[in-house]
């Protein structure tokens, strides 16, 4: 039994896995291009984007850079950007 789960495991790969965590971001339309600015500049893509009244972008954002992407959405657009609760 040991030798073939010694194997197996010789076979496998090791994936990192980064945690994530959900991040909504709400805009009005003006502030559309400094707020994709700072979501390429940290390899963001939102998850899906809602058009309404203000833009709703959804995101998955790694644990440990939360705060710098809150903070740098936040500084590009003059603190007009909310974060309203993950549903």
């Amino acid at each position: 039994y040991g030798g073939c789960a010694g194997k197996t495991l010789d076979r496998g790969e090791v994936v990192e896995v980064v945690p994530e965590l959900p991040l909504t971001v709400e805009h009005d339309y003006p502030d559309t291009g400094p707020v994709q600015v700072v979501l390429g500049s940290h390899g963001l893509t939102p998850t899906s984007t809602d058009w309404g009244a203000r833009v709703r972008l959804h995101l998955q954002v790694p644990f440990d850079r939360l705060d710098d992407v809150r903070a740098a959405l936040t500084d590009a657009t003059s603190g007009r950007v909310d974060f309203p609760a993950d549903t």
